[in-house]
């Protein structure tokens, strides 16, 4: 296949995208409850924050879909403004990809032009052959109004709500991977500030909430935050899996080499994200973070040589591995005799310890 039939392929995945992102806005300018005024306002603000790069979305997609929903005061959620958001993405970055996937220019010194391969088409198929058949799409003939639409999770559109996440994911799919082709460090420093915004906003909301309704401070109370994912209404883990899934990106913008002012940045933002994964005192979003984690070192190592990290050396993470094994016996003593609160003050200060003592042994030095 020529170069030119690869941009023409690019142009029409690019077009239908669009396509796409033009029907999702304008089902939201017809459902929208507050009315078409406010709805044309918001997209209008989605465009202008997408405007500004090429790659804008991937900062601002992940940086608003957890806060950005008004559901709790309109009640809609079925198509709320998460999904004018998504359809706004597409719309923008779907036009940029029509008018310059073929521009060498766009590209930078180790990205190439997307194109997808055999393996990747066949999966990419698959998965949204599995999405079509399984979802209820009869819901459709049975619509009446939005009235009868927004009567709950009973109502017949609610198998088509619950695909929506998957099939957003697999719209993005071709921009994320044209995008981390062209200009690859661009793109994932966008896309790890993003997800980090959206987890310090989420966090933020999670720190407001408990001083609303119980105490900063309190960690006795079984009250658990939900931040504003109105999903959780009805119970479900809607935060634990962002913050498990945002985490490890957080981890990784702070070990990265950079400036001594970022590096301070990155850490407060991991503060505030650690107390808000701590309040949701859920043991599985505890689970998902240590196996998070682990990936993200495991990664990190298989980048780097041993002889060039003086911490992974044998002798190094033996101890690491002892200093583990003590760390997670005085948690159990503590959380057996002090509770929730008592296990928040030890990890606190097992945080500080870890965060001073490096500086203090370079100082030494």
């Amino acid at each position: 296949m020529s170069p030119e039939d690869v941009s023409a392929g690019m142009r029409g995945v690019f077009l239908v995208l669009a396509a796409l992102g033009v029907g999702g806005l304008l089902i939201f300018f017809a459902v929208y409850p507050p009315g078409k005024l406010v709805a044309f306002g918001i997209v209008a603000l989605f465009m202008v924050s997408l405007l500004w790069h090429r790659l804008a979305w991937l900062l601002v997609l992940p940086l608003l879909v957890p806060v950005v929903d008004r559901t709790l005061w309109t009640g809609d959620f079925n198509w709320p403004e998460s999904d004018a958001l998504f359809s706004t993405v597409l719309l923008v970055a779907g036009l940029r990809g029509v008018f310059s996937s073929g521009r060498a220019s766009d590209i930078e010194p180790g990205g190439s032009c997307w194109r997808m391969s055999p393996v990747s088409g066949l999966v990419l198929l698959l998965a949204i052959s599995s999405y079509v058949i399984s979802t209820d799409w009869s819901g459709l003939s049975r619509y009446t109004s939005l009235v009868e639409a927004s009567v709950g999770y009973v109502s017949s559109i609610n198998g088509i709500r619950l695909a929506k996440g998957a099939l957003w994911a697999l719209c993005l799919a071709p921009l994320l991977a044209d995008a981390f082709r062209r200009q690859p460090e661009k793109a994932a420093k966008m896309l790890v500030w993003g997800i980090t915004g959206g987890a310090v906003l989420v966090s933020a909301v999670a720190l407001i909430e408990r001083y609303l309704f119980v105490s900063v401070l309190d960690f006795a109370s079984d009250y658990r935050t939900t931040a504003l994912f109105w999903e959780m209404n009805v119970g479900g883990a809607t935060l634990d899996g962002w913050l498990a899934l945002s985490v490890p990106f957080v981890f990784w913008l702070v070990v990265q080499p950079t400036t001594e002012r970022m590096q301070a940045v990155a850490l407060v933002a991991l503060s505030l994200i650690a107390y808000g994964c701590f309040t949701t005192f859920s043991r599985g979003l505890y689970a998902g973070l240590a196996l998070g984690l682990l990936l993200t070192v495991t990664l990190w190592f298989v980048r780097h040589r041993p002889k060039e990290v003086e911490w992974l050396k044998p002798r190094n993470l033996l101890a690491w591995g002892i200093l583990a094994l003590l760390l997670c016996a005085a948690l159990v003593l503590v959380f057996r005799s002090g509770g929730y609160r008592g296990l928040g003050a030890t990890l606190g200060l097992a945080v500080a310890v870890f965060m001073v003592a490096p500086r203090v042994a370079d100082e030494s030095g």
